[in-house]
């Protein structure tokens, strides 16, 4: 067995593969040769400047192991000798880092952990940030936004304007069946939906319909004479984490049952189909709660008894949902804005009587993703 030292890092030459760990001590890490020869970094394996594989699987030796290392320390890196003839593979220092410090296999990614919270451990502690900081360029803000699952705009131009401008301080516009930029008003017939009423909306997420919902949503409200219709949030994984508290079982069971949603309109029929509590199929961790009262679709669950308990366990879900002691609202005046995870939040309104103009649209859950990646180092 061959060892070497150099950034920090200890390597080992194994007969199955290269064994890396930190200096300081942790966890150690067994790279597969094959493995480590696809994950070159040599000019002549990886283009540096577009960040891309030069080889494809087909191209390499399924039979090839080192036969020795060295650290270059100028570089700070290290090089691999092969058995084939082959150039060195060479590997920098923060490559073996980010391996042996990722949270998921995904190498590299680190996750920003949620702040959890219900009416009370929020008041006072609301994500509020001014237009100003918004327009700047600071994402400050979208740490707090991406912590707590939202985050309150003030000041803000009430206008299509000012949704464009928000909107391009994280990235680009989802176009959907709503259009890019949207506006809701009292009384327009737009769209066939429950949202250009009058009437109060219980918390729900949106486009259980679509195959991949919009992970963000932007209303800005920009024309404002009525009377009611707070705005109102919910944090959906604070309420899944009660209801896996109180029922395992029932937790396990909705993170399983796949519910249909279904939009339709002169022209349209869209329809998509999860559970209401998804995980994500790499770490385990709950990625999404996908819940819709008004756009659930006709379905049969698998057999009498699990209709028996979807319908105990959404009864129980919305009454957490809507309970004053989980809901945060506020009345959002011309100028405010609301930016939330449409994957963690749930979202409504109160009743309202007279006249009210949004201006809105839906941003790609990538797009946020991949902001905090580059300015933070983590994600959601």
């Amino acid at each position: 067995m061959t060892s070497i030292r150099g950034g920090r890092l200890v390597f080992s030459l194994r007969p199955d593969g290269l064994r890396a760990r930190a200096e300081s001590g942790g966890a150690a890490v067994l790279m597969p040769w094959l493995w480590l020869r696809d994950h070159c970094r040599a000019p002549h394996s990886f283009n540096a400047g577009t960040m891309q594989r030069r080889h494809t699987p087909a191209e390499l030796d399924p039979n090839i192991a080192a036969t020795g290392l060295d650290w270059l320390a100028a570089r700070d890196a290290l090089e691999v000798r092969w058995n084939n003839g082959e150039p060195p593979g060479f590997y920098p220092a923060w490559f073996f880092r980010e391996i042996l410090e990722s949270e998921t296999p995904a190498i590299g990614e680190k996750f920003i952990r949620p702040q959890l919270w219900d009416a009370r451990s929020l008041a006072g502690r609301e994500p509020v940030v001014d237009f100003g900081a918004v327009a700047a360029g600071g994402g400050e803000w979208l740490m707090k936004a991406a912590e707590f699952g939202f985050a309150l705009i003030v000041n803000a131009p009430p206008s299509v304007a000012g949704v464009r401008a928000i909107a391009a301080a994280i990235g680009h516009v989802r176009e959907t069946i709503f259009g890019g930029i949207w506006t809701l008003e009292s009384g327009g017939a737009a769209h066939q939906d429950t949202a250009y009423g009058y009437e109060g909306l219980a918390a729900h997420t949106d486009a259980t319909y679509s195959p991949d919902a919009p992970g963000l949503q932007l209303l800005l409200c920009c024309e404002l004479e009525s009377r009611g219709g707070e705005s109102t949030l919910v944090d959906g994984f604070k309420v899944a984490e009660i209801m896996r508290r109180e029922d395992p079982g029932m937790y396990e069971f909705l993170s399983t049952l796949r519910v249909p949603g279904v939009y339709i309109e002169r022209g349209a029929r869209l329809r998509a189909c999860r559970p209401m509590f998804r995980r994500d199929e790499e770490t385990g961790r709950l990625a999404q709660v996908s819940y819709n009262c008004y756009d659930r679709a006709p379905f049969f669950p698998p057999s009498p008894g699990d209709a028996e308990r979807f319908y105990r366990g959404a009864r129980r879900f919305q009454e957490l949902a809507d309970s004053p002691e989980m809901t945060w609202q506020r009345r959002l005046e011309p100028g405010m804005a609301l930016l939330f995870d449409n994957w963690r939040l749930l979202h409504g309104r109160r009743a309202f009587s007279g006249f009210r103009k949004f201006c809105g649209c839906y941003l790609d859950r990538e797009t946020l993703q991949s902001k905090l990646r580059v300015d933070f180092g983590r994600t959601l």
